[in-house]
């Protein structure tokens, strides 16, 4: 494996260091040979591993794939299938703009069990979230029928980038909609996953308007 060479369909998104290894994640399209041969040959990994999982269609050009590598061992640790759909933002918006905008899915997402545990899956969901949110035609990033396993590794991951960014402390002087809405698209947040995290902020940061938004959503 030490002549190992991936196709140019691979294209490098990130990397990391994980115990002491490095691992490396990249993207690409199921129009490369090479990357569909790969798929192939992991995708029964998703029938096993991920329940009501299905094949994927190989001819579909919106699919794309993210996968994770040891950059020393080559070994794969894990990858994921994503579809792009058309998003349709009004007619004066789709009248205004020459460019397609989509959002994104995360279809199947499997990190292999010797590898699990270990933090290589939010390393993962990082990667190909600050990959979409780098990428101007995602209007909105989703995911399909999530676990509760994944939506715990989502709603961690997606709060501390909150938290980052500054969200969570400006979350304390405001919560008009307008506010709201506007972060919400620049986060490209899908409307119920965005709700969910506005409520646990509130909650940890003791607002008074945390029961008045469960309300509201009851």
């Amino acid at each position: 494996q030490t002549n190992y060479n991936l196709s140019e369909g691979f294209h490098k998104v990130s990397e990391y260091s994980l115990n002491g290894e490095e691992f490396t994640v990249y993207k690409t399209g199921l129009l490369d040979d090479f990357a569909k041969r790969m798929h192939r040959r992991v995708q029964i990994f998703s029938i096993i591993f991920i329940e009501a999982a299905n094949y994927i269609d190989e001819n579909d050009p919106n699919w794309e794939i993210f996968w994770l590598f040891n950059k020393k061992t080559k070994q794969l640790v894990g990858f994921v299938t994503t579809y792009k759909y058309w998003h349709y933002l009004g007619a004066q918006s789709f009248d205004r703009s020459v460019d397609n905008k989509f959002r994104a899915k995360i279809s199947q997402f499997l990190i292999f069990p010797p590898y699990q545990n270990k933090g290589h899956g939010s390393c993962l969901y990082e990667a190909i979230v600050q990959c979409w949110l780098n990428d101007r035609s995602i209007t909105e990033i989703t995911v399909e029928d999530p676990n509760e396993a994944f939506d715990d590794l989502r709603d961690r991951n997606d709060l501390q980038r909150l938290r980052k960014l500054g969200f969570v402390d400006a979350l304390r002087e405001h919560s008009e909609l307008a506010f709201l809405e506007s972060n919400r698209k620049s986060f490209k947040l899908e409307e119920r996953q965005f709700n969910r995290l506005v409520e646990m902020i509130l909650l940890s940061n003791k607002s008074p308007s945390f029961e008045m938004k469960v309300k509201k959503r009851l």
